[in-house]
């Protein structure tokens, strides 16, 4: 889709390229991009005591310019460095509509330089189907499930489609951003979105 141009925008906690609006009277349905898995590392502001820093990568719909929901699917790393100053990295691959918790795919093997390709499309506002694979261990996984809704069912999250994204990101509890991992760079490519 070439309606709209990209805009490469970044916030404190994340950076990346967002496409949108779409074409009047359409919504974008699907998005997909690959990167290559960084090998992450302490940021150069590491004092030397045990800690963990993370970072994610995903593509999305929706969820910009204050939406209240999001359908994406990516991958986070969690550096983790032991009092002895061994560093460790662990990688998950996930998917997500907020305000729902994201979901990790089990058993989804991951290491740095391989190439992760991330497909989030749906067939409806309230239903789609989150696919990544892994290019280099031929390991691949989806998932499709509904929008959510709150208790009530009064409040349901289904999608505009307004916007789709390619993004980099700091993770996040419920006291603020978390020590960002120092990713080196990310580059995105083969990234399409439809209509």
């Amino acid at each position: 889709d070439t309606s709209a141009a990209p805009k490469i925008t970044e916030t404190p906690s994340w950076a990346g390229v967002v496409l949108g609006p779409p074409p009047e009277n359409s919504r974008y349905y699907a998005v997909i991009g690959s990167f290559t898995v960084p090998n992450p590392r302490p940021a150069k502001t590491f004092d030397g005591q045990p800690s963990k820093w993370v970072g994610s990568a995903w593509v999305g719909i929706d969820g910009w310019l204050g939406q209240n929901t999001l359908f994406q699917a990516g991958i986070d790393w969690t550096v983790s460095v032991e009092d002895n100053g061994t560093t460790s990295t662990a990688y998950r691959a996930w998917h997500e509509w907020v305000p729902d918790l994201p979901t990790y795919f089990p058993n989804f093997v991951i290491e740095p330089g391989d190439t992760i390709t991330i497909l989030c499309e749906t067939n409806s506002t309230s239903y789609g189907t989150c696919a990544i694979q892994n290019q280099n261990k031929g390991v691949a996984a989806q998932q499709g499930f509904h929008a959510p809704a709150d208790a009530g069912n009064a409040t349901k999250f289904d999608l505009e489609g307004k916007f789709v994204e390619w993004i980099v990101e700091d993770q996040k509890n419920g006291y603020g951003p978390l020590p960002f991992a120092d990713f080196g760079s990310i580059e995105w490519f083969d990234c399409q979105a439809a209509t």
